[in-house]
């Protein structure tokens, strides 16, 4: 299994038939391959990065396009626990 982030790396795991544990925020469902392993909570702020009313800003690196509170930021990760991951690994194991 590869567990990831949306990236190269997810997506070449993928491709050699890996089982997928993609870990998923900022990003829509629709933007990656499907894995019925993906992780993300959406009961907070999600996607950001499909929206096209937000602005991407190259030059920050600390750029949260929807979030300022500093507590709200970026919270389409941090509210990915590890037992949500956990959870997938475990229907991967016992497959």
């Amino acid at each position: 299994m590869f567990i990831g982030v949306s990236s190269g790396l997810s997506w070449i795991a993928w491709c050699c038939n890996v089982p997928v544990i993609l870990i998923s925020g900022f990003t829509a469902p629709w933007n990656e391959f499907y894995t019925p392993y993906r992780v993300i909570n959406e009961q907070v702020c999600h996607g950001c990065w499909n929206d096209t009313r937000c602005e991407f800003v190259h030059e920050d690196f600390l750029w949260c396009p929807r979030k300022t509170n500093e507590d709200e930021k970026f919270e389409c990760s941090k509210m990915i626990s590890s037992k949500m991951v956990i959870t997938q690994i475990k229907k991967i194991i016992t497959m």
